[in-house]
């Protein structure tokens, strides 16, 4: 009977050290924003803003098209998928900027409306690999500039004998002006000083 129960307890023991272990998957880590995008202020009609958002494999600068500026990488921060490239981005106002994010090389390049001031909100996503994201939000201030005056071309055209004379439209305030400055020209190569009224 002795030699039956250690038979059966040599057996078990066997057995046990024989069986593979269980193992547990690990919990995945979501991604975090380590070093939020910084709001940025840029006057209207400025050049393309271009930065990277990793500190491996954003190729920036790029040859034919580098980044514009630098901000503190990377951005996003993910244990298990650290080279994630499923970003999506949104903008709260399109009709003053385009916003896009290229995965070759790794860059977020905003573009700028022509004659557009105001600000919009940008928020850039990142998810890994098994779908958890986070989000990081930044704004855009654009300040409006003065535009210098253009002249507008009112040229008329009339037929030959025509009488009369041809009436101007709003160009007529600008070519009166433009008279006035030339007169004024005129006046002080000749050193002659001449009352305000009488150069319109």
């Amino acid at each position: 009977m002795n030699g039956l129960r250690k038979f059966l307890v040599l057996n078990l023991l066997a057995a046990a050290l024989c069986a593979p272990l269980a193992t547990t998957a690990a919990p995945n880590s979501p991604p975090v924003v380590a070093r939020p995008i910084p709001n940025m202020t840029v006057l209207e009609d400025a050049p393309d803003i271009r930065f990277r958002m990793f500190n491996t494999g954003s190729g920036c600068p790029n040859a034919g098209s580098p980044c514009t500026t630098t901000i503190p990488v990377p951005v996003f921060f993910d244990v298990e998928d650290p080279n994630s490239t499923d970003i999506a981005v949104s903008n709260t106002n399109p009709t003053l900027l385009s916003v896009t994010y290229s995965t070759s090389p790794r860059r977020l390049s905003i573009a700028l409306q022509p004659n557009q001031n105001g600000f919009a909100d940008i928020t850039v996503t990142f998810t890994d690999g098994d779908g958890a994201s986070v989000a990081d939000t930044f704004r855009v201030s654009v300040t409006p500039v003065n535009d210098l005056p253009a002249l507008v071309n009112d040229a008329a055209t009339m037929a030959e004998d025509m009488s009369g004379g041809v009436r101007r439209g709003s160009g007529c305030g600008q070519q009166r002006e433009f008279r006035r400055q030339e007169r004024l020209a005129l006046a002080q190569r000749q050193g002659i000083e001449l009352h305000s009224r009488n150069l319109r």
